[in-house]
């Protein structure tokens, strides 16, 4: 009797291994491969993973860093420059407009530049180049867009209606996109 159940454990055991392995671990994996493509879109992204990047100071290169990789398109290779002496941030992408995609590209610029202009308090200028375009948004054109200051976007539910609601339902993205950049580009 005492051996039986020995195998009946032993086989209770080796079916839950392999029920782990087959079943279980696969999925977890293809739910993290998931949240991880829906960070990298603004209509899908959760606002709520960067607010841990919150500073009132652009200073910390190390935290700007961190905020631009856990934002829509950080999936495309670029580097980093910041100038605190104009109170500067730039992306270089190592990639063209329109290898990545006029849409793509207009929609994470506005999504991303609200972002950082709501959680990094004393920054003034994003820029975005591309090997064949650039575009600088200001804190002024952003604040002016939304007739007030984008520093009182950092609730996630605020975030999601002024910013991530209308980019889903593509309100006014043209128009938006040029207030932002003033037709640079």
């Amino acid at each position: 009797m005492k051996n039986k159940v020995i195998v009946g454990l032993l086989i209770v055991g080796l079916g839950l291994f392999v029920w782990m392995q087959m079943v279980y671990l696969p999925g977890q994996e293809k739910i993290q491969q998931e949240e991880v493509l829906k960070q990298l879109d603004p209509e899908t992204h959760l606002f709520e993973k960067v607010l841990q990047f919150e500073n009132l100071y652009m200073g910390n290169a190390g935290n700007n860093m961190n905020l631009v990789n856990h934002l829509p398109m950080s999936d495309i290779p670029r580097m980093f420059e910041q100038d605190p002496d104009e109170f500067t941030f730039t992306m270089n992408y190592e990639t063209s407009v329109e290898e990545i995609g006029e849409e793509r590209v207009e929609k994470a610029i506005l999504y991303n530049a609200t972002a950082i202009f709501a959680l990094i308090e004393n920054m003034d200028i994003v820029e975005f180049e591309f090997v064949d375009q650039m575009f600088a948004v200001t804190r002024e054109r952003v604040n002016n867009w939304f007739g007030e200051d984008v520093a009182s976007f950092k609730n996630e539910k605020i975030f999601f209606k002024k910013v991530q609601q209308p980019i889903i339902a593509r309100e006014r993205l043209d128009e938006w996109f040029v207030a932002y950049t003033e037709g640079e580009g």
